[in-house]
């Protein structure tokens, strides 16, 4: 599908920058171009910062260098002052205004895709008792979507899928080995068998033996023999649509035509509802997770909260000991070399405990069992959020924590919002803190993450034997795009929460954007493996940006509060910017952006209608409205009642019509 050309003032994608993104939408979907395209847009948003910024930091360069009393006077009043809150809180408006630009490009793209759109999408719907005949799914599907599905396949013992599908990919590796290569395993010499790299090559996809894919294969033939002996009288259906507009209006009726208060005979099975949950390809719905009970699930999903939590812990836990061992060892040692080699070993520590840590969080995802793979990348991007922003200030805070006999204090924990001549200069203080962990943490993350890919790649293709391991050499390892995203926030954040008092952050970054855009692209194009494509991870982007906007508005009172001035930035700061979110959020400066351009009326949502029922105001959907209005008579219900399940025409109105005369009720108490 080709990418819209309706051009306006707001589609990105019609400046010079962002030209050739075809290939990323077609293979990786919507999402994997969506952040090649923000590391764009953080570049010019960036820029605008620093440019809004220079009333802070080029006063300050002045007073440093040339010294003079009418410049002194300024910019030794101007941390106190409210300038400095001024500025900065229009840059936190600008940052929100800019993050719905990003939702107007998002819109457009959805009403392209609705309007343009051959892609086909799968809904799959679960609990599907094993009495109800396809042909009434079908029928239901026909009637409520007002289309045929492209495709239709029931599954039957859901949580046995998975093992049999591994299994059948095992068994056709092991013949196409034993054809091509036979049993290698006495070409391994002594000293590989020894350490274990033996393993480790048959692990990742290259001279693999018999006895590999016989192991195998005996794991996934007891997981099928496990499950089968599970008795389920449930089944689940995977349709495919031919639009995403129809599998999303499919989702809306099934989810809420069988899951209200009167549910019909099919709309509850074995205590579990008729359910559906969107997937653009089937692969993409882990089938074994669909059926576990809500409470098991919450308690998976607070363990893995847990765990992050935790982990963060350790990490500040480690980090305060290992400042505090420094500080008590530099009254003793006051050599230069070794203070430096402390202080870097900070960021070195922090590093690799993220370079280990990371992976088995992310490896503890799997606990909460997800539905499908879209859903684990939305929880993945909140719970790595909270966790790298844990850890990012755990750097700066750590500064303020000591040891007294074994207890840990606190002491001057809001010293690192000074913005003082010395604090700007002096080395070792958080101005150089803050430089040095955006070049060494978060942008040496990513190039080593770059590295990481091509040198598994080179790997894969130096060991290839069969070829079939050829093949797979040609790609490396699949992109995940929630985790860079994440990374683009986390910075986000960590600039608008300091650069008030250290305002040259956000200019010393800009040449990471365009190298990183280089270098991701490359990447992603040419060596990675193909991924699930997704379309909602933008989505969870533009809302995070909000989230960054209000941890800065705090981040900004803080400062103020060290000064003992925090009392009445507490009170107009923070609430004007959560007003500003707000009225971003509730489509007030919708109004605006339709005056510029007309176009976009099309594109914004519009609210939901209002209903007249005996004076009293009941706001319902647009789908209740018109099917109200066809005012529904008493021998239609009772006659829909006394038929059963071929009564497929009547039963929404049905249903619409017992959720407002409800509704009207409680009103009426």
């Amino acid at each position: 599908m080709n990418l819209p050309t309706r051009h306006t003032i707001f589609d990105f994608r019609s400046w010079p920058l962002y030209a050739g993104y075809q290939k990323l939408y077609e293979r990786f979907g919507y999402d994997a171009m969506a952040y090649h395209m923000m590391l764009w847009q953080m570049f010019v948003l960036y820029l605008i910062i620093s440019v809004a910024s220079s009333a802070i930091w080029i006063p300050a360069i002045i007073n440093d260098h040339f010294y003079n009393e009418k410049v002194f006077s300024l910019t030794s009043m101007l941390p106190r002052s409210s300038i400095r809150a001024i500025i900065w809180t229009s840059i936190l408006f600008l940052t929100a205004i800019f993050a719905r630009f990003i939702g107007y490009q998002r819109l457009q793209y959805i009403q392209n895709q609705q309007e343009n759109s051959v892609q086909q999408f799968s809904v799959v719907i679960m609990n599907v008792h094993e009495q109800f005949q396809d042909q009434y799914v079908q029928m239901l599907i026909k009637q409520y979507v007002n289309a045929t599905p492209v495709k239709y396949l029931r599954i039957q013992k859901i949580k046995s899928l998975k093992a049999r599908r591994q299994l059948h990919f095992t068994l056709k590796d092991s013949e196409e080995f034993i054809r091509e290569q036979g049993n290698v395993k006495s070409q391994f010499s002594w000293l590989t068998k020894l350490f274990g790299f033996a393993q480790i090559i048959q692990f990742l996809g290259s001279r693999r033996d018999s006895e590999y894919f016989e192991k195998r294969a005996q794991k996934y033939q007891k997981q099928i023999t496990k499950n089968d002996l599970l008795k389920t009288n449930y089944d689940a259906v995977i349709v495919t649509m031919e639009t995403k507009q129809q599998s999303l209006e499919l989702i809306k009726k099934v989810n809420f035509w069988f899951n209200g208060k009167n549910q019909m005979q099919f709309g509850k099975v074995n205590g579990s509802k008729l359910h559906a949950i969107q997937a653009p390809a089937p692969d993409d719905i882990f089938m074994e997770n669909l059926y576990y009970n809500p409470v098991t699930r919450f308690i998976r999903s607070f363990t893995a909260c847990a765990i992050i939590a935790a982990s963060s812990l350790a990490m500040f836990t480690v980090i305060c000991i290992f400042r505090n061992k420094s500080r008590q060892q530099q009254s003793i040692h006051n050599l230069y070399l070794l203070e430096i080699v402390k202080y870097y070993a900070v960021y070195l520590c922090t590093f690799a405990t993220d370079w280990f840590v990371r992976p088995f969080l992310y490896l503890a995802q799997g606990i909460e069992k997800h539905y499908s793979f879209i859903q684990k990348e939305r929880a993945w991007i909140k719970k790595l959020y909270v966790y790298q922003i844990f850890n990012k200030f755990t750097i700066f805070f750590s500064r303020s924590v000591y040891t007294k006999n074994g207890v840990f204090e606190i002491k001057n924990i809001l010293n690192i919002f000074g913005y003082t001549k010395e604090y700007r200069q002096k080395a070792n203080n958080f101005g150089q803190d803050a430089y040095f962990y955006l070049i060494i943490v978060d942008f040496g993350w990513h190039m080593i993450d770059a590295g990481i890919f091509i040198f598994y790649w080179v790997i894969l293709k130096a060991i290839a034997k069969t070829n079939r391991d050829k093949l797979v050499a040609m790609r490396s390892l699949p992109i995940r795009f929630a985790s860079k995203n994440v990374y683009l926030l986390v910075v986000l954040t960590f600039i608008l929460c300091f650069g008030h008092v250290c305002p040259t952050l956000a200019l010393r970054v800009l040449i990471y954007f365009p190298i990183q855009s280089i270098v991701s692209r490359w990447v992603t194009l040419r060596i990675s493996a193909p991924c699930v494509k997704t379309d909602i991870l933008a989505y969870d982007f533009e809302q995070m940006i909000y989230v960054c906007v209000l941890i800065a508005s705090i981040f900004l009172w803080l400062s103020y509060a060290q000064i003992n001035q925090g009392f009445i930035y507490f009170t107009t700061v923070i609430p004007s910017v959560i007003l500003m979110i707000q009225a971003i959020k509730m489509g007030v400066f919708d109004k605006f952006v339709e005056k510029l351009d007309k176009k976009f009326q099309e594109i914004i949502p519009k609210p939901i209608f209002s209903l007249e029922l005996d004076s009293t105001k009941i706001s319902v959907p647009q789908q209740w409205y018109e099917i109200y209005k066809h005012n529904i008579s008493e021998e239609m219900l009772q006659a829909s009642y006394q038929q059963e399940y071929d009564s497929t025409t009547i039963i929404p109105a049905i249903l619409a019509t017992e959720i407002i005369e409800e509704e009207r009720a409680e009103v009426n108490k």
